[in-house]
């Protein structure tokens, strides 16, 4: 198209590729089974099961049955799947078996993050699930106040993206930046039309963009316990495009942490491991060291982990490139900057003890 830019790959982070994924109709089964593993990551991260090969070990029977015996179950109906399911999702997800029960074996999301850890007044954060905080509202059936991710960070991504603006970019202006625009974001066009339903989506656009150019290379990263855009949902979406023939496959990789995964040290080291491998291959340029300086991360001596130079920087740059990235949530809740290591305290579910962290700990080199 005139005036288009042509990429040679793509790095999409926790993206929103199609909402009607995310926010399907009331009677379609699909979207309850696409969720179910990132509850059982969160779970399992609860047991002491953190690292992204240890996860993605133990998610593979859930991931299996998530898909056929557990959509079978709900595709049979709601009285009859709940009946066939209920315990075995108590089992992955934590929950008490009765209120899986209340539900028919369909839990929301809602459900989860208030439930999960409810006996010792935690709740979850949607952006990661392996993150909470205390219940401002205990005695309310679904979680209100503050997400103890998404808010407790917008000071802190505000003020780095200004920051990076005015100081990197070159760019000044009295308009007030804010991150979470409400305005904009209730004038989302949905791209309703005669003959289709308005949800936002991206695959189609993707697959045209790999049609066009075969070499055009595409990595979407996802993390497991992200709980707004979860990690088995693009596996799935992927996997409904018809074959191209000649063109690069679309690469999926998936790692510990929730929305903002690379904020986890580990998973921005095997997230960068994996981007320049990518970029190798689109570019054809080996050992490109540089590409990782530019946005403001350096080698650390220690474990081989890649740190912040300067933090503000760093993560502004990141954010950035991923909201370019990524499909952006017209409400604001899905593809915004979420949390970095665990910081919640105590799971009864689970009757284990959670050491307290801070939100951003993983961002800083251990000292």
């Amino acid at each position: 198209r005139k005036g288009s830019v042509s990429p040679s790959g793509l790095v999409l982070i926790s993206p929103a590729l199609e909402f009607s994924m995310l926010r399907g109709e009331d009677y379609d089964p699909l979207p309850w089974a696409l969720q179910l593993p990132s509850y059982a990551a969160v779970k399992l991260e609860s047991e002491g099961t953190t690292s992204r090969e240890a996860l993605a070990a133990a998610l593979k029977d859930v991931e299996q049955y998530a898909m056929t015996d557990y959509l079978v179950a709900l595709a049979s109906g709601v009285q009859k799947g709940g009946e066939a399911a209920s315990a075995k999702v108590a089992d992955l997800t934590g929950l008490p078996l009765e209120k899986v029960q209340q539900y028919f074996a369909r839990v929301p999301q809602s459900l989860f993050v208030k439930e999960f850890d409810r006996d010792d007044g935690q709740v979850l954060s949607l952006y990661d699930g392996s993150v909470g905080g205390p219940d401002p509202h205990p005695s309310s059936a679904w979680p209100r106040g503050p997400d103890p991710v998404l808010d407790a960070t917008v000071p802190l991504w505000s003020q780095a993206f200004v920051q990076y603006a005015a100081e990197d970019l070159g760019y000044e202006t009295d308009e007030e930046f804010k991150l979470l625009n409400r305005k904009i974001s209730g004038r989302w066009d949905y791209g309703t039309s005669p003959t289709k339903q308005g949800y936002a989506g991206a695959l189609d656009d993707i697959q045209e963009a790999r049609a066009a150019n075969k070499n055009l290379e595409v990595l979407i990263a996802s993390g497991y316990t992200d709980l707004i855009t979860p990690y088995s949902v693009p596996a799935y979406l992927v996997g409904q495009l018809p074959p191209l023939k000649g063109a690069k496959p679309i690469e999926l990789r998936n790692y510990a942490g929730g929305h903002m995964l690379y904020l986890r040290a580990p998973s921005r080291l095997h997230l960068k491991q994996d981007a320049q491998a990518m970029y190798e291959r689109a570019t054809g340029e080996k050992g490109s060291e540089a590409s990782v300086e530019s946005i403001g991360f350096s080698r650390a001596t220690r474990r081989g982990q890649y740190f912040p130079k300067n933090p503000a920087r760093a993560l502004s740059a990141t954010s950035a490139m991923t909201a370019m990235a990524s499909v952006s949530d017209p409400n604001a809740t899905s593809c915004c900057p979420a949390a970095t290591r665990r910081s919640v305290q105590g799971s009864s579910a689970a009757k284990l003890a959670r050491q307290k962290r801070q939100v951003l700990s993983a961002v800083m080199p251990a000292t």
